[in-house]
């Protein structure tokens, strides 16, 4: 009589993105520039999860990093197994897409304030969006007679209250080709 082992299962890993959920083995998903997290991974095992991939992405650990707005990553997660359970791969694809440019902003937000104030719209130094784009700051037109837009010469933008009424502020960065959307923000201030 000859026995035989019967064969290991194979490992199961589990690789969840904070804030969304489970990864599954072969999907597909979009990434876009910028995006930047750290996984929660386990297995049945108890192994550690390794992380590798190929394309403009960076994975350091269990960190993903993506630096690009086009093209694709491929990457997989290994176990090693152990405790019964065999060596196991699984594999992903990430579609890189335009990331979305983000402000620091000085601009306080919107709400009444009081006829004379000056608000600053945008501090001096102040590196305007993530993408390293500049921020281009303008009334709409219904709104000029109360709001003034003033550019002293330290580098910042302000926005002076110069009576009663509403005005809006709307602030814009173009999009960079392929890599990041086109930002925009407005705030709305009314003179008391």
């Amino acid at each position: 009589i000859t026995i035989v082992g019967a064969p290991a299962a194979s490992d199961v890993i589990t690789l969840v993105q904070p804030g969304w959920g489970a990864w599954a083995n072969g999907g597909s998903y979009n990434m876009g520039n910028g995006s930047n997290f750290t996984f929660q991974a386990s297995t049945l095992s108890g192994a550690p999860v390794t992380l590798s991939e190929t394309g403009p992405c960076v994975v350091s650990g269990l960190n993903l990093q993506v630096n690009s707005g086009s093209g694709v990553c491929n990457m997989k997660a290994s176990s090693a197994g152990g405790n019964g359970y065999a060596p196991v791969t699984y594999g992903y694809t990430i579609n890189l897409v335009p990331g979305t440019q983000v402000a620091t902003l000085s601009a306080p937000p919107s709400g009444r304030y009081k006829v004379g104030r000056v608000l600053v719209l945008e501090s001096p130094g102040q590196q305007d969006t993530n993408a390293g784009q500049n921020i281009t700051w303008k009334l709409k037109k219904a709104g000029k007679k109360n709001c003034q837009l003033l550019y002293p010469n330290n580098g910042s933008v302000t926005l002076r209250i110069k009576s009663k009424g509403t005005c809006t502020v709307l602030g814009t960065a173009p999009g960079v080709a392929g890599q990041w959307l086109k930002f925009s923000t407005a705030r709305k201030y009314t003179g008391r």
